[in-house]
């Protein structure tokens, strides 16, 4: 293989929040509207810390690319994909 001499136009990371969903057998019961409510009303506050945060980790530039959403027992994880141009 050989060398690639340009640099990345991208560097990513991962950033993740945990959100309390209250009763677990409350959450599993909903209806999907109902989970996506409940998903909005846990996770609005941490969202948009999160998209503040992006914006200033490590000098700044980040922006928010994708998320992913597991519940489990009551509690949610929230994973955000982040990337910002590449500098050196």
């Amino acid at each position: 293989m050989g060398t690639n001499s340009h640099p990345p136009d991208f560097e990513y990371a991962i950033i993740s929040t945990l959100g309390d969903l209250g009763d677990e057998k409350s959450f599993a019961s909903f209806s999907p509207d109902q989970r996506d409510d409940a998903l909005e009303t846990a996770f609005s506050p941490p969202t948009k810390a999160i998209a503040h945060l992006a914006a200033n980790l490590n000098g700044g530039g980040w922006e928010v690319l994708s998320h992913s959403v597991f519940a489990f027992g009551g509690q949610a994880i929230v994973t955000f994909l982040i990337r910002r141009k590449w500098s050196q």
